[in-house]
């Protein structure tokens, strides 16, 4: 087992009981948004690499296609 394994699955418990503060890190909100979009796969790392790239969520969620 990795260090990843499970961590979908215990991500989302964290947002159910938690929901979204000012404190979630941006990278988090990203990483949850994926969820939707790829299925059975690690988003973390996507998600760290977009907010690095676009430097917040609005902005992600404005790049272009």
């Amino acid at each position: 087992m990795g260090v990843h394994d499970g961590h979908r699955k215990r991500f989302k418990a964290e947002f159910i009981e938690k929901g979204i503060t000012a404190a979630t890190p941006p990278h988090k909100i990203l990483e949850l948004l994926l969820y939707f979009c790829v299925v059975q796969k690690d988003t973390n790392v996507l998600a760290h690499e977009l907010f690095n790239k676009y430097g917040s969520v609005a902005a992600v969620l404005d790049a272009p296609i």
